[in-house]
């Protein structure tokens, strides 16, 4: 046993059993509760951490003397699975294990079945409850009124709730006012990356632009192509542009033999597209976080993304944010990280690092659980 933990410190159970690389909506939700584990299990306070999840995880999860991790394969296998862990499942698990918490990394409560111990939940962003409205015949609404569901149960039930800025913060506090709800305690506790993850320096470039897309409407990946291609046209770029992520169904890559596609990637294949590229681009209406520019500065490459309140907050000041609303604004901004100095990246990079690094992360949740005990 490691001497240095506290033996009065806190036993959690944490729930990723229902999180699946291969079939997850949004990778970052999924890699945030992998950072989030990681980080608890190496706090000196975590007496004990019992991780729920399923087996395709096993290789990502932290070991240790104090992790305990249990397998609920089930939970992954489907959306009837999903929906069984979420709402009864879980809390069997947690039932008479003597855990002084449960924390949810994805922030979806169960409605159906009381939480048996104190619960803790993660709140990304309130997309999911809001999304089919936003963009109507884009969701289907069954699933937003399941997930809007299990977010009111969250405030209900949860004695504390965490988020990632303070952007969402109050995005949730405005929801739960529009939902007759009153919020429990919420902490700003941030988003972590390693201490060790990059080295803010630009590694051998290729001429490549990369251009993050996902299939949900709010990530505006048809704008994406469109300026891209527009920029390139304008200035007879030469190089690949490679479209990393889901597609939407009804869109086309332009067929001009510059664009290539990749839909999910393993982590190091991620990173090394990031590295190797000469700007990586994010589009976006919406975000809780927004990870992919601040992914982009750890790994070397200038990011030019939309310019948002969270970015603003997560990034402050570093790469080149454009208005979703000017082709003009783009343009400039893929012009500047075009040139954007080394030096200059690995600046951003580490101060970033210094401000996003899962350990303080992790004394905030430590700290807030204490707290509210």
């Amino acid at each position: 046993m490691d001497k240095s933990r506290n033996m009065n410190g806190l036993s959690l159970a944490v729930s990723v059993a229902e999180q699946n690389f291969h079939t997850a909506t949004s990778l970052a939700i999924y890699n945030t509760a992998l950072g989030l584990i990681v980080a608890l299990a190496r706090h000196p306070d975590a007496r004990r951490v019992r991780i729920l999840a399923n087996r395709d995880m096993i290789g990502q999860l932290p070991r240790g003397d104090n992790v305990k991790v249990e397998t609920y394969d089930y939970a992954a296998g489907g959306s009837v699975g999903r929906v069984w862990w979420e709402q009864v499942g879980v809390h069997r698990a947690v039932a008479g294990r003597n855990d002084d918490w449960l924390i949810l990394p994805k922030g979806f409560a169960a409605f159906v079945t009381p939480c048996p111990i104190r619960l803790a939940v993660y709140v990304h962003d309130i997309m999911a409850a809001v999304l089919a409205d936003r963009y109507p015949g884009t969701f289907p609404r069954a699933k937003q009124a399941y997930f809007a569901a299990c977010y009111r149960a969250s405030l209900k039930r949860a004695r504390v709730v965490f988020t990632n800025t303070e952007f969402t913060r109050q995005e949730l506090a405005h929801w739960a006012t529009g939902q007759g709800l009153t919020c429990p305690p919420v902490r700003v506790v941030g988003h972590g990356v390693d201490p060790s993850s990059g080295d803010g320096v630009v590694a051998q470039k290729e001429d490549r632009i990369l251009v993050f897309v996902r299939r949900s409407a709010h990530k505006r990946t048809d704008l994406a192509v469109r300026y891209v291609e527009q920029w390139r046209k304008d200035c007879d770029y030469k190089g690949s542009i490679v479209a990393l992520g889901t597609l939407p169904e009804e869109l086309r890559l332009p067929q001009n033999g510059r664009w290539t596609h990749e839909e999910r990637v393993p982590g190091t294949r991620y990173v090394d597209l990031i590295r190797q590229s000469r700007v990586a681009v994010h589009f976006s209406e919406y975000e809780g976080f927004g990870l992919p520019p601040l992914d982009a500065v750890l790994a070397g490459t200038c990011p030019v993304y939309s310019d948002l309140p969270p970015e603003r907050e997560v990034m402050v000041g570093a790469g080149c944010p454009f208005d979703n609303g000017s082709y003009d604004a783009f343009a400039g901004a893929m012009n500047r990280a075009m040139s954007m100095p080394r030096e200059q990246v690995k600046t951003w990079a580490d101060a970033l690092r210094a401000r996003h690094d899962w350990r303080i992360v992790s004394d905030r949740v430590v700290s807030a659980l204490r707290e509210f005990a």
